[in-house]
């Protein structure tokens, strides 16, 4: 299993268990246990409230602060500025997506909203239909109250991925994928995907549809269905909620983002838009490692952001992350993965065709990263606030990036 199959395998693992606060398993040699077989136009509109934003001078990268059992509560910085602030004026989606771990926080509400004005709604199938009669909404419906409540924007999603996030009742971890036949596995496909899209209506501006159509490996959606199976996913959600933004996601790897890999998604973007399938937004992963990265890695963004202009799609970074390097590997670690969020956002800016940068989490505390046992991620600290939700200088890269693009609109 090569190092990018590994990394989209232990988020998707991640993502079906960390509601539940579970570890992920992965054997002494690093790698995840063998699934069974048969495993394996414009812009999106961004509308946020828009509260008034007072600029600061230019924020000072501070030193990361050194974990404790103590836990600090979240304050607003003085004068108001948060990434929320300067991304709101801007017209600019900054999100993440909510997990249970994280909401236990005492500092997680007052900081999620004023530094987020999107999140991600997770509605992954396994958790949100446990019974083939049966649906469980409850988590949705909590995040959708609080977005509600806080004037965010609401991305919701995966709702086809591959056969982890499948609930047990489907049988994806046979052989025979369940013995479904065709007919039945589309019925199942488009009852959940109408069920889902119907019931949140408006009130959903995005759905992240498919979620790593290349990268994830076979699953029985495809065994069973065949590719078709990412037309008629996109079919059914657009005749659920025509108004809908409807995305395609994948990943791309921890070193850059790969130039072949971007070729074949854009290709695979330009046969569903030829058949008249309402693609109009794309997602693109980046779960980087700094000490993996090639240093060409922002003309590679600049690359698949052309690529997207040429076939007529909008763009989201819809999971940012940067693991800093194993212990010892960079002099300055905080320094070198402030760098890379910052280039990252700043390249996103340069044009309005890319809308959103969707943080992988919120605290380095409750990381996925963290949850992989023996995965090779020695203490990893992968986002933008520390253990204590305190502010690090990579907060301080995307703020610095927000602001730049705004004073250069208001030239």
């Amino acid at each position: 299993m090569n190092a990018c199959r590994l990394f989209s395998v232990c988020v998707l693992v991640c993502l079906a268990s960390c509601a539940a606060g579970e570890k992920i398993g992965i054997s002494s040699a690093g790698t995840v246990p063998s699934p069974k077989p048969g495993q394996t136009s414009s812009p999106t509109p961004f509308q946020p409230a828009a509260p008034s934003v007072t600029r600061s001078p230019g924020a000072t990268a501070v030193p990361s602060q050194t974990p404790t059992p103590s836990r600090t509560a979240y304050q607003t910085p003085a004068g108001g500025e948060t990434l929320r602030s300067v991304a709101d004026a801007l017209g600019f989606g900054i999100g993440t997506p909510y997990q249970n771990l994280e909401a236990r926080g005492p500092s997680f509400q007052s900081l999620f909203t004023a530094e987020f004005n999107t999140v991600m709604m997770t509605t992954f199938m396994k958790k949100t239909q446990p019974e083939r009669d049966r649906f469980d909404w409850s988590l949705a419906d909590s995040v959708l109250q609080l977005a509600q409540a806080s004037g965010m924007t609401i991305v919701g999603g995966p709702l086809v991925y591959d056969n982890l996030t499948a609930p047990a009742w489907l049988g994806f971890d046979t052989e025979d994928c369940g013995s479904w036949s065709a007919d039945e596995l589309e019925e199942i496909l488009k009852g959940f995907i109408q069920t889902a899209v119907s019931r949140y209506g408006k009130k959903v501006s995005t759905w992240e549809v498919v979620n790593e159509p290349l990268t994830s490996g076979d699953n029985c959606w495809r065994t069973i269905l065949g590719d078709q199976y990412i037309d008629r996913a996109y079919r059914y959600a657009h005749e659920s909620n025509p108004e809908a933004a409807l995305m395609l996601n994948e990943a791309f790897g921890r070193e850059g983002v790969d130039r072949n890999l971007t070729d074949r998604f854009m290709g695979l973007v330009r046969r569903l838009k030829e058949s008249g399938i309402p693609v109009n937004t794309v997602g693109i992963q980046m779960h980087l490692s700094a000490e993996l990265l090639r240093p060409g890695y922002p003309e590679e963004f600049r690359y698949f952001l052309e690529q997207a202009q040429r076939h007529g799609v909008g763009v989201m970074i819809t999971e940012m992350d940067v693991f800093q390097g194993p212990p010892g590997f960079f002099t300055n670690p905080d320094d070198v993965q402030k760098k890379i969020f910052q280039t990252i956002a700043q390249v996103c800016l340069e044009t309005s065709r890319c809308t959103h940068l969707i943080l992988w989490g919120v605290s380095d505390r409750y990381t996925w990263l963290s949850r992989i046992e023996g995965g090779g991620f020695e203490n990893p600290r992968p986002l933008l606030f520390d253990d204590n939700f305190l502010r690090k200088p990579a907060y301080f890269g995307v703020l610095d990036a927000l602001r730049e693009a705004l004073m250069d609109r208001e030239r």
